[in-house]
């Protein structure tokens, strides 16, 4: 990889680590909004499964109880009978571990302990298995005996330990598997309104999940700032004068040079003053309406930036500047004269200012949406016109907003660098023919093009450039 100069490769190599912590950042932030998403997902399934699981488990608890009531009725008539007779629940426990110890078919399916306090006993119970119907039955008596004699010694043997069932003393076998099925509609009926709440709890927790990894992306700030893209004016002394018209000023003799060429056009207004170091300073007026006044305070504002631009600023000597219409700003000079670099001819009257305090501010400007300046453009103009007074505010009221200001696409020289003083010449009085700047030769390369520059703020326009002549 090549990169022009040591800076360049720096800022490359600083700006992909920061980037990559950065990414690593929000990677983690999504993942964690992930997580918590399938945590809220996996404890909503749960929940439901353990419903789910509970209506089974009753269903098969109450299915035990109707497929062993005789024994559930004998357990039961034996646990009542002892407590009749005012037996001691601790010993009640004992007697029932003797009796499984002597194989007692009764005592077997009773689990320990037992739950006297709240007057249930648990019991183990076989689950009802399904028979199969025999393809080969027959009508047969001796067939019916043999099945008559096989279920007696079913019912005399004890059933095969299983499922264990709370029993509750007070209520008959058919009670409690009715207990059961009860219990299985009530789980039902909780699990259709949990799958509603369940939907409902998702759908806020995902925009909840969604919302908080909106606000932490927000306040993870980019390290990597992109270079700002400079506006075309920039690259002068420039400001936007408090009626909201577009001051440029020249930093060196070349770019007078530039601002007269290419930027001066009908209607704007041309500013110097009479001191060494003093910059051209143009006033970009609305190239629609090129005859409207340029306001005062505008004007006062663009004659202090090239007093205080020149050497009365380190002199600490105020002095008032001047201005002029742009038709009379001219480069020729007069027969047997040269102009430098940088310096021009004012022909005509000059309009001088008052001398102003050398003082300099520095503003902020904000790049706002179309919908904000809309609202706002009202309030700054009409504070303008109450301020500046009645004569003023209908000036303002007869100027449109900014327009594109054009100009050619000219070359600038190469050769002439050598900066100059940028006083003009106050005895020359002739009026000469003005050098059309926007004449440009016929091989002459494409460079920077004027933006919008001049107007009111509510349609001041810096970003695009305009193309064709004024």
């Amino acid at each position: 990889l090549e990169f022009k100069g040591y800076n360049q490769t720096v800022d490359e190599f600083f700006s992909s680590l920061e980037g990559q912590k950065l990414e690593t950042r929000l990677n983690e932030r999504e993942a964690a909004a992930k997580r918590k998403l399938d945590a809220a997902k996996a404890d909503q399934a749960k929940r439901i499964e353990g419903l789910q699981d509970a209506q089974t488990m009753n269903m098969r608890k109450a299915a035990a109880i109707e497929a062993n009531v005789e024994w559930v009725q004998e357990a039961m008539d034996a646990v009542n009978g002892l407590l009749a007779q005012g037996m001691d629940w601790v010993d009640i426990g004992k007697l029932v571990e003797r009796e499984k110890k002597r194989k007692n078919a009764v005592a077997d399916i009773i689990v320990l302990p037992l739950n006297l306090a709240e007057n249930l006993i648990t019991l183990s119970l076989a689950e009802e298995e399904e028979e199969e119907a025999d393809p080969f039955e027959t009508d047969d008596s001796d067939s019916e005996d043999e099945n008559e004699a096989s279920t007696i010694s079913k019912k005399s043997e004890k059933p095969v330990k299983g499922l264990n069932v709370e029993i509750n003393l007070k209520l008959s076998p058919w009670s409690n598997a009715r207990e059961y099925y009860e219990q299985r509609r009530t789980a039902v009926v909780k699990e259709e309104k949990t799958q509603q709440q369940a939907s409902r709890a998702l759908k806020n927790a995902e925009q909840k999940i969604a919302e908080d990894l909106k606000k932490g992306l927000k306040q993870e700030k980019a390290l990597l700032q992109p270079i700002r893209k400079q506006l075309w004016f920039e690259k002068f002394l420039w400001f936007i004068s408090s009626d909201g018209y577009l001051v440029l000023g020249g930093k060196d003799a070349q770019q007078n040079e530039i601002l007269y060429k290419r930027y001066l056009r009908k209607g704007d207004v041309y500013c110097h003053a009479d001191l060494r170091g003093a910059p051209s300073v143009v006033i970009k007026n609305n190239p629609s309406t090129p005859d409207a006044p340029i306001p005062p305070a505008t004007l006062a504002q663009a004659g202090n930036l090239s007093v205080c631009a020149s050497e009365a600023w380190d002199q600490k000597a105020g002095m008032g500047a001047w201005w002029v219409k742009a038709d009379q700003v001219s480069k020729s000079a007069p027969a047997g004269d040269f102009l430098p670099i940088g310096s021009f001819m004012a022909r005509g009257q000059k309009n001088f200012l008052a001398p102003a305090q050398l003082l300099l501010g520095l503003g902020i400007m904000f790049k706002i949406s179309e919908e904000s300046k809309a609202r706002h453009v009202k309030h700054r103009i009409h504070g303008v016109d109450s301020a500046l007074g009645s004569d003023t505010a209908t000036d303002r009221n007869d100027m449109q907003s900014i327009a594109s200001v054009t100009d050619s696409q000219e070359k600038e020289p190469e050769d002439d660098v050598t900066q100059s003083d940028n006083k003009s010449d106050d005895g020359q009085e002739k009026e000469d023919a003005r050098v059309n700047p926007l004449q440009a030769p016929p091989d002459a390369a494409e460079d920077d093009q004027v933006d919008e520059a001049t107007g009111a703020v509510s349609s001041l326009n810096l970003t695009e450039q305009p193309t064709g002549e004024a």
